[in-house]
Protein backbone atom coordinates (compact mmCIF):
# COMPACT_ATOMS: atom_id res chain seq x y z
CA UNK A 1 0.00 0.00 0.00
CA UNK A 2 1.42 3.43 -0.96
CA UNK A 3 1.25 6.12 1.47
CA UNK A 4 -1.23 8.15 2.16
CA UNK A 5 -1.06 11.81 2.29
CA UNK A 6 -2.41 13.86 5.53
CA UNK A 7 -6.03 14.20 4.99
CA UNK A 8 -6.28 11.71 1.96
CA UNK A 9 -9.26 8.72 2.13
CA UNK A 10 -9.26 6.21 -0.15
CA UNK A 11 -12.41 6.03 -2.06
CA UNK A 12 -11.98 2.77 -3.84
CA UNK A 13 -8.94 0.10 -4.11
CA UNK A 14 -8.36 -3.14 -5.78
CA UNK A 15 -6.93 -5.12 -8.16
CA UNK A 16 -7.39 -6.05 -11.80
CA UNK A 17 -9.56 -8.57 -12.88
CA UNK A 18 -7.83 -12.25 -12.99
CA UNK A 19 -8.91 -12.22 -16.95
CA UNK A 20 -5.87 -9.71 -17.30
CA UNK A 21 -3.72 -12.33 -16.77
CA UNK A 22 -5.29 -13.58 -19.87
CA UNK A 23 -4.48 -10.53 -21.61
CA UNK A 24 -1.49 -10.56 -21.10
CA UNK A 25 -0.83 -13.55 -21.61
CA UNK A 26 -2.26 -13.88 -25.29
CA UNK A 27 -0.52 -9.79 -25.76
CA UNK A 28 2.96 -11.53 -25.11
CA UNK A 29 2.61 -15.13 -26.68
CA UNK A 30 1.70 -12.96 -29.98
CA UNK A 31 4.88 -11.48 -29.34
CA UNK A 32 6.97 -13.82 -28.83
CA UNK A 33 5.33 -15.41 -31.87
CA UNK A 34 5.15 -12.68 -34.77
CA UNK A 35 9.43 -12.44 -32.97
CA UNK A 36 10.25 -16.32 -33.43
CA UNK A 37 8.06 -16.63 -36.52
CA UNK A 38 10.92 -15.11 -38.35
CA UNK A 39 13.58 -17.81 -38.10
CA UNK A 40 13.36 -21.30 -38.00
CA UNK A 41 14.79 -22.55 -34.81
CA UNK A 42 12.33 -19.93 -33.71
CA UNK A 43 9.25 -22.17 -34.31
CA UNK A 44 10.94 -25.00 -32.56
CA UNK A 45 11.30 -22.75 -29.44
CA UNK A 46 7.79 -21.87 -29.23
CA UNK A 47 6.62 -23.83 -26.72
CA UNK A 48 8.96 -22.88 -24.23
CA UNK A 49 8.00 -19.07 -25.33
CA UNK A 50 4.54 -19.67 -24.66
CA UNK A 51 5.70 -21.03 -21.18
CA UNK A 52 7.69 -17.79 -20.50
CA UNK A 53 4.79 -15.69 -21.80
CA UNK A 54 2.92 -17.62 -19.24
CA UNK A 55 5.52 -16.35 -16.63
CA UNK A 56 5.43 -13.07 -18.02
CA UNK A 57 1.56 -12.59 -17.41
CA UNK A 58 1.35 -13.99 -14.05
CA UNK A 59 3.86 -11.67 -12.75
CA UNK A 60 2.41 -8.31 -14.79
CA UNK A 61 -1.00 -9.17 -12.88
CA UNK A 62 0.07 -9.57 -9.57
CA UNK A 63 2.23 -6.30 -9.84
CA UNK A 64 -0.61 -4.28 -10.74
CA UNK A 65 -2.88 -2.58 -8.20
CA UNK A 66 -5.08 0.30 -8.17
CA UNK A 67 -6.19 3.16 -5.27
CA UNK A 68 -8.38 6.02 -5.80
CA UNK A 69 -8.23 8.70 -2.65
CA UNK A 70 -9.81 12.29 -2.83
CA UNK A 71 -6.19 13.85 -3.59
CA UNK A 72 -4.99 11.43 -6.29
CA UNK A 73 -4.88 7.93 -7.73
CA UNK A 74 -2.37 5.99 -7.85
CA UNK A 75 -1.23 2.91 -9.97
CA UNK A 76 1.50 -0.08 -9.72
CA UNK A 77 2.21 -1.75 -12.05
CA UNK A 78 5.78 -3.48 -13.37
CA UNK A 79 7.16 -6.80 -14.74
CA UNK A 80 9.99 -7.76 -13.03
CA UNK A 81 10.03 -4.47 -10.85
CA UNK A 82 7.68 -1.99 -10.12
CA UNK A 83 6.66 1.76 -10.23
CA UNK A 84 4.16 3.48 -8.19
CA UNK A 85 2.72 6.53 -9.84
CA UNK A 86 0.22 9.09 -8.72
CA UNK A 87 -1.91 11.33 -10.88
CA UNK A 88 -3.13 14.37 -8.64
CA UNK A 89 -7.33 14.94 -9.24
CA UNK A 90 -6.72 18.71 -9.84
CA UNK A 91 -4.91 17.09 -13.68
CA UNK A 92 -7.13 15.16 -14.27
CA UNK A 93 -9.01 16.33 -17.66
CA UNK A 94 -11.02 12.93 -18.46
CA UNK A 95 -11.58 9.29 -17.41
CA UNK A 96 -11.91 7.20 -20.93
CA UNK A 97 -13.61 4.29 -20.28
CA UNK A 98 -12.18 1.54 -23.16
CA UNK A 99 -13.64 -2.09 -23.93
CA UNK A 100 -11.29 -2.66 -27.19
CA UNK A 101 -12.18 -6.16 -29.10
CA UNK A 102 -9.18 -7.35 -26.95
CA UNK A 103 -10.50 -6.59 -23.84
CA UNK A 104 -14.35 -7.56 -24.98
CA UNK A 105 -12.57 -10.53 -25.98
CA UNK A 106 -11.12 -11.12 -22.53
CA UNK A 107 -13.96 -9.60 -20.93
CA UNK A 108 -13.38 -6.47 -19.51
CA UNK A 109 -12.93 -3.15 -19.49
CA UNK A 110 -10.41 -0.31 -18.54
CA UNK A 111 -10.38 2.99 -18.04
CA UNK A 112 -7.23 5.83 -19.24
CA UNK A 113 -6.84 8.79 -17.37
CA UNK A 114 -6.19 11.88 -19.21
CA UNK A 115 -4.45 14.94 -17.69
CA UNK A 116 -4.26 18.07 -18.79
CA UNK A 117 -0.65 17.75 -20.55
CA UNK A 118 -2.62 14.33 -22.10
CA UNK A 119 -0.74 15.29 -25.05
CA UNK A 120 3.10 14.43 -23.99
CA UNK A 121 1.93 12.21 -21.22
CA UNK A 122 2.79 8.56 -21.77
CA UNK A 123 0.92 5.37 -21.48
CA UNK A 124 -2.21 4.02 -23.74
CA UNK A 125 -3.53 5.99 -26.18
CA UNK A 126 -1.78 8.98 -24.78
CA UNK A 127 -2.88 8.44 -21.13
CA UNK A 128 -1.02 9.16 -18.39
CA UNK A 129 -2.81 6.16 -16.28
CA UNK A 130 -4.18 3.62 -17.60
CA UNK A 131 -6.34 1.22 -15.00
CA UNK A 132 -6.85 -2.04 -16.94
CA UNK A 133 -9.29 -4.66 -16.40
CA UNK A 134 -11.54 -3.06 -13.99
CA UNK A 135 -14.63 -5.07 -12.91
CA UNK A 136 -17.09 -2.06 -13.03
CA UNK A 137 -15.25 0.61 -15.03
CA UNK A 138 -18.41 2.41 -15.17
CA UNK A 139 -18.77 2.80 -11.57
CA UNK A 140 -15.10 3.52 -10.67
CA UNK A 141 -15.40 6.22 -13.48
CA UNK A 142 -18.36 7.86 -11.63
CA UNK A 143 -16.25 7.67 -8.68
CA UNK A 144 -13.37 9.47 -9.84
CA UNK A 145 -15.14 12.04 -11.54
CA UNK A 146 -17.21 13.01 -8.64
CA UNK A 147 -13.50 13.44 -6.19
CA UNK A 148 -12.25 15.45 -9.26
CA UNK A 149 -15.23 18.04 -8.69
CA UNK A 150 -15.29 17.79 -5.25
CA UNK A 151 -11.33 18.52 -5.24
CA UNK A 152 -12.02 21.52 -7.93
CA UNK A 153 -15.22 22.64 -5.90
CA UNK A 154 -12.83 22.42 -2.42
CA UNK A 155 -9.83 24.81 -4.60
CA UNK A 156 -12.40 27.17 -5.38
CA UNK A 157 -13.53 27.93 -1.65
CA UNK A 158 -9.98 28.59 -0.51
Amino acid sequence: MPRILEGEEILYEGAPLPQLKKYYFYSYSLLWLFMLAMTLVGLLLFPFALLFAHAMAGKSYWQRYYWITNKRIIVRKGLFGYSISSIPLERISDVIISRGWFENFCGFGSLRIQSLAGQISSGAGGSEGDLKAIADPEEVQHIILEAVKKNRSTDRTL
